[in-house]
């Protein structure tokens, strides 16, 4: 069985930590706080965040702080989003209402070189697209934000989005497409895409009883993880996703709830999960006689209120579509699977590991699994014991 094990405890922050979330090349950790303050730390040997060195999970790892940013804001700092294709400039946003753009000057210091202002009030999610091209944000007044990089970090609000009725706790995008999710203290989970300039909610997802914490995607795409005050993990999947590599999210019937990892493993609220980067696509596990397939998709790391962190391993039964041949009897090439080639019948989902009072007896706010396969085994998350901590799974 995988075996999550502590490796350090990343200290200097003097509030709770909301955020810690990895750059893009997954050698650095930027966190944020309610002390006004945003960090970022590093290993002193980056090259040594390989997956499956078990060594580093009982040797700890020596990390240094990079960068200290004290009054980044004038309150707290709520969260901070990497821009992607160069992992160089990085947003925050806070609970005085602004975001702020952070780059490097000649003299490789950063600074504040844009200040973002609209939201009535707190700010509490930040995230880039893909692309880079555009960055969203949300907050307790209810709507969400999206802005268009127009360079030099510049940026122009090309959307305001208000169809949620309550708070909008946290926002993510696709992996590969402008397409947005977001999650609410009004129980659901809206899908949101652009037509002709103007974006709109093209999907509602309701299932959850309470308040929905986060999202993330899986590595495809093709799946939305959820969680929420409900104590309940959900695993939704658009009909069409695996039929057309382009995806169309149309509208509430499009969606279905495929997987519900029930209260239990959590006796509280779930505040965040992460979805790992361990398969670009599911990973054969076997072929049955009937040209059925199972797959892994990777694991989903969740922590909350109950101060517990737990790491679910994900995995389907698919079934090829009819115009797939006997070939497929032999698996597919490089172990990774084509999902347009197959349905899904069902997903399933085993516990692998728990780490009670994770953060000690706090919540824990956040979880961020590596998004560089290589180093997909690393885990970073924060809590209100004013740390970060970086996890090893040891498969």
């Amino acid at each position: 069985m995988p075996d999550l094990v502590q490796v350090q405890v990343l200290k200097g922050h003097e509030g709770q930590v909301w955020k810690a979330r990895w750059n893009p090349a997954g050698d650095r950790v930027i966190s944020c706080s309610g002390d006004k303050s945003i960090r970022l730390w590093s290993p002193e040997f980056p090259d040594s965040l390989i997956n499956n060195n078990a060594s580093l999970a009982s040797n700890s790892l020596n990390w240094v702080c990079l960068l200290k940013l004290d009054h980044a804001h004038k309150r707290a700092v709520r969260s901070v989003s990497f821009e992607p294709t160069k992992g160089i400039v990085f947003a925050s946003a806070s609970f005085d209402g602004t975001c702020g753009i952070w780059d490097q000057n000649y003299s490789k210091e950063y600074e504040c070189v844009t200040v973002l202002e609209g939201h009535e009030n707190e700010v509490k999610g930040i995230d880039w697209s893909p692309s880079g091209n555009l960055l969203a944000t949300c907050g307790r007044d209810k709507t969400i934000w999206v802005w268009e990089a127009i360079g030099d970090n510049e940026f122009e609000c090309v959307g305001v989005l208000m169809e949620h009725t309550q708070d909008v706790k946290m926002l993510t995008w696709h992996p590969k497409e402008d397409i947005l999710v977001s999650a609410s203290y009004d129980d659901t989970i809206r899908i949101w895409k652009e037509s002709e300039d103007e974006w709109y909610s093209s999907a509602v997802l309701s299932g959850h009883s309470s308040t929905v914490w986060a999202v993330d995607f899986d590595p495809t795409g093709n799946y939305i993880a959820s969680c929420s005050e409900d104590s309940t993990v959900k695993i939704w999947s658009n009909k069409n996703s695996h039929k057309s590599e382009e995806l169309e999210f149309h509208n509430d019937s499009d969606w279905e709830c495929v997987l519900t990892i029930p209260a239990g493993a959590h006796s509280r609220a779930i505040y965040s999960l992460s979805w790992s980067h361990h398969f670009a696509s599911p990973k054969l596990n076997s072929t049955l006689p009937d040209g059925s397939i199972v797959v892994e998709n990777g694991y989903i790391a969740t922590g909350g209120s109950d101060n517990d962190i737990c790491i679910y391993k994900i995995s389907s039964h698919l079934a090829p579509s009819s115009s797939i041949t006997s070939q497929i009897l032999t698996g597919p090439r490089n172990g990774l699977v084509d999902l347009s080639n197959y349905s899904l019948v069902k997903m399933e989902y085993q516990l692998v590991s728990k780490i009670r009072n994770a953060h000690d007896c706090c919540d824990i706010n956040s979880v961020s699994w590596n998004p560089n396969p290589a180093r997909a085994n690393w885990l970073a998350t924060s809590g209100d014991d004013d740390n970060v901590r970086i996890w090893h799974l040891s498969p």
